[in-house]
């Protein structure tokens, strides 16, 4: 299972964050392995100026599991 998030920064509308939390990290790199992400990744660096990706552990319960 996971959830995806699009944020906009507020003095740069040109600035996103996407944020995706996913049930664990063999769902995730089973996800990253289908053939539109394996080609996404091939021009991303052509399409965006700059991109970080930052794998993050969640230390408190979701907010939906309240």
């Amino acid at each position: 299972m996971s959830e995806y998030w699009l944020h906009q920064d507020r003095d740069d509308p040109a600035e996103f964050t996407f944020y995706e939390n996913w049930t664990n990290r063999a769902e995730w790199d089973k996800h990253m392995e289908k053939p539109h992400l394996q080609k996404f990744a091939e021009v991303k660096d052509k399409i965006f100026e700059l991109q970080k990706l930052r794998l993050m552990t969640m230390i408190c319960d979701p907010v939906s599991k309240r």
